[in-house]
């Protein structure tokens, strides 16, 4: 019985039932990654590593995404050791949410810790909202007191002269009231797709509008394949999927 969900299967799912099932069910739908898109992971994680020298006094929890408890192990060992900063801290809710945060920043003078998201965008998109509500829900849930969710975005002022300076690339915005308002709605969430996980039976979900938003799914090249080139989809490609 599968009775975890990570960050990017919760978000998988809240987009299409369908998708999630196809991830853990049907591995063999599942594309070669666009070079396109490998680029776009490439520099994601770059600018993951960026972040990472914006803090001092920190570490990284280098276990595999798949050694679950390994990693929880080794930021609760973290913590302990009184690291400031850990990168790539894990936790998990007694419900099975669990996640992993890029930086988990401890208050000064305090037992509070806040949780940074770093995105290579340059705003605040609502899909990180549902992204940064888990990762609050899989922590508090694992017993960390939470201050703030915060977002650190690449900020569009920023001009390059020479090297590049990492305090003035970046900007950190509090999204804490915006995620707290989506924290009841993540029990739910978890429940619905817990089950569709768990279940033999592919759910019956039909084509739409939310199979390119907010991402192009995984799976358009299956569940798209009887609509041709041109049809009644096309007519509502206008301004409104170009948000």
């Amino acid at each position: 019985m599968i009775n975890r969900i990570s960050k990017s299967q919760y978000l998988k799912g809240l987009q299409c039932h369908k998708a999630l099932w196809f991830y853990r069910h049907r591995r063999d739908l599942y594309p070669e990654i666009p070079e396109a898109r490998q680029r776009l992971f490439d520099s994601g994680h770059e600018v993951g590593q960026m972040a990472q020298a914006y803090f001092e006094n920190g570490i990284e929890i280098k276990e595999k995404y798949y050694e679950i408890d390994k990693a929880i192990a080794a930021t609760v060992k973290a913590v302990n050791q009184g690291y400031e900063a850990i990168f790539e801290a894990t936790a998990c809710s007694s419900d099975g949410a669990f996640s992993r945060i890029d930086i988990l920043k401890k208050v000064d003078d305090s037992d509070e810790w806040d949780l940074i998201e770093v995105k290579q965008s340059t705003g605040v998109k609502d899909y990180h909202i549902h992204d940064m509500a888990l990762q609050r829900y899989a922590f508090e849930g694992a017993g960390y007191n939470i201050r703030k969710s915060i977002l650190m975005h690449v900020d569009n002022q920023y001009v390059r002269r020479g090297d590049i300076d990492i305090k003035a690339f970046f900007a950190l915005e509090d999204c804490t009231g915006i995620v707290k308002s989506r924290l009841p709605d993540v029990p739910g969430f978890l429940r619905d797709l817990l089950v569709v996980l768990n279940t033999d039976m592919e759910p019956f979900v039909e084509i739409g509008d939310f199979c390119k938003k907010p991402f192009e799914c995984d799976y358009t090249h299956h569940c798209w394949k009887h609509v041709p080139a041109y049809s009644v989809y096309n007519i509502f490609k206008g301004p409104q999927l170009q948000e």
